[in-house]
C-alpha cells in the first residue's frame, strides 16, 4: 500500500512522464483561453459586469502563459510535471480568493470546480497528488474560516470536504487508469525499438535517432562496427555460442559508448553515432571494446577469439541523410575487411 502511494513503480517511467505532462500543459493552456472565452460570453450577454473581470484575468494568464510556451518550448527545458504545477496552482488560489477575499458574502464554488477537475490532468506519483488537494483544502479553508460567518463557512466547510473527496477518488482512479496505460505504451514501444537478440536499439529505431542528431546539424563520428569471421564462429561452435558473441559484443559497445546511439545495423554489424567525436576518441573507445572482448569468459572456456573491424565517417555536421551517412561509413569498413581486418579506417565528409 505504501509503496503504490509513494509510487515508487513510476521512477521507471519519468521521463515518460515528464514529457507527456508538457504535452498535457500545451493542451491545458489552449482549453483554458478558449473557456474563458466561452464563459466570458455567457457573462456578457447575461450583463453579470461584476465578475466579468475575472474571466478577463483568467483568459488573459492562458494567454500569456500559452504565448511564453510556444516562445520558449525550444530554448528552455522544463520539467514538465513540474510545469503543470506551476500552471495550476496560481490558478487554484486565484479561485480560493474569488470565493473568499473578493467575495465573502456569498458561497465558494469556483474553487470546488477546480479542485475536482485539475488534478485529473496532472500524471504523478499518488503522494504528491494527494498534498496537492489536501494543500488546497487546507489554504481554503484557513481563509474563508478568517473573512467569513460562522454560518458560510460551515456551508464551505460541506462543500468542500465533498468536493475534496470526489477530487481524491476520482484522481486516484484515473490515475491508476493512466499509469496502466502507460506501462503497456512503454513496453509495446521498448519492444517495436530494441533489437531482441542483444537488448540495444534496433536498426530503424537507431537511424531514426542519428537522424536527429543530422537535422540539429550535429558534427560527430558514425562508426560502422563488424565481427571478423562471424560465420566461422556459427559454423564452428554453433549458433549458441555465435548469438552469445554477438550480446557480449552489443554489451561492450553499448557500455564502452554509452553516451552515443547504438544499434544493431544487422547480422554482425553495429552502428554507433558519436557526437563530436575525432580519430583519436574512436580509436580509443574501440580498443577499449576490444580489451573488454578479450576478458569475457562466457563462451564456455572455447577458444572464441572476437575481432572487430571498423569503418568510421567523421562528418562536420553537414551531412543530412542518415542514409548517406551509413554509406560512406559502410565504404571505409569495406575498406578494413578487404586490406586489413581487425582495424580502424576513416572517412571525412565536409562541407565543399
Amino acid at each position: 500500500m505504501i509503496e503504490r502511494l509513494l509510487g515508487t513503480s513510476m521512477t521507471a517511467y519519468r521521463t515518460e512522464i515528464q514529457k507527456r505532462n508538457a504535452e498535457v500543459t500545451d493542451k491545458f493552456l489552449l482549453f483554458g483561453m478558449v473557456l474563458s472565452i466561452m464563459i466570458l460570453a455567457v457573462q456578457t450577454v447575461m450583463r453579470r459586469e461584476s465578475i466579468i473581470y475575472t474571466n478577463v484575468i483568467m483568459f488573459a494568464y492562458f494567454q500569456i502563459l500559452y504565448i511564453v510556451r510556444r516562445v520558449t518550448s525550444d530554448k528552455i527545458r522544463i520539467n514538465g510535471t513540474v510545469l503543470l504545477y506551476m500552471i495550476q496552482i496560481p490558478m487554484v488560489l486565484f479561485a480560493i480568493l474569488m470565493g473568499t477575499v473578493w467575495d465573502p458574502g456569498r458561497e465558494a464554488f469556483t474553487i470546488l470546480v477546480l479542485l475536482a477537475s485539475f488534478p485529473l490532468c496532472i500524471l504523478d506519483k499518488p503522494y504528491r497528488l494527494l498534498l496537492y488537494i489536501l494543500g488546497s483544502v487546507a489554504v481554503f479553508l484557513v481563509i474563508d474560516a478568517s473573512v467569513k460567518t460562522p454560518e458560510l463557512f460551515h456551508n464551505d466547510l460541506n462543500h468542500i470536504i465533498s468536493s475534496g473527496l470526489v477530487s481524491l477518488a476520482t484522481s486516484m482512479f484515473v490515475l491508476r487508469d493512466r499509469t496502466e496505460s502507460l506501462r503497456n505504451y512503454i513496453a509495446v514501444r521498448d519492444q517495436s525499438q530494441t533489437d531482441a537478440l542483444t537488448g540495444i536499439w534496433n536498426r530503424s529505431y537507431g537511424q531514426s535517432q542519428i537522424q536527429d542528431q543530422l537535422d540539429n546539424r550535429i558534427p560527430g563520428a558514425c562508426i560502422l562496427v563488424d565481427v571478423d569471421n562471424f560465420k566461422h564462429v556459427n559454423d564452428v561452435w554453433g549458433h549458441i555460442i555465435g548469438d552469445d558473441v554477438l550480446r557480449q559484443t552489443a554489451e561492450s559497445l553499448n557500455d564502452v559508448f554509452s553516451d552515443s546511439i547504438v544499434c544493431r545495423y544487422g547480422g554482425d554489424e553495429f552502428v554507433i553515432y558519436m557526437n563530436h567525436a575525432d580519430e583519436e576518441m574512436v580509436r580509443t573507445r574501440m580498443k577499449q571494446v576490444s580489451q573488454r572482448l578479450e576478458k569475457k569468459t562466457g563462451w564456455k572456456h572455447l577458444p572464441v577469439h572476437i575481432r572487430l573491424s571498423t569503418g568510421c565517417l567523421i562528418q562536420d555536421g553537414s551531412c543530412a541523410s542518415v542514409f548517406r551517412l551509413l554509406s560512406e561509413a559502410d565504404k571505409a569498413l569495406y575498406t578494413v575487411k578487404r586490406t586489413e581486418k581487425g582495424t580502424v579506417h576513416f572517412r571525412y565528409l565536409q562541407r565543399p
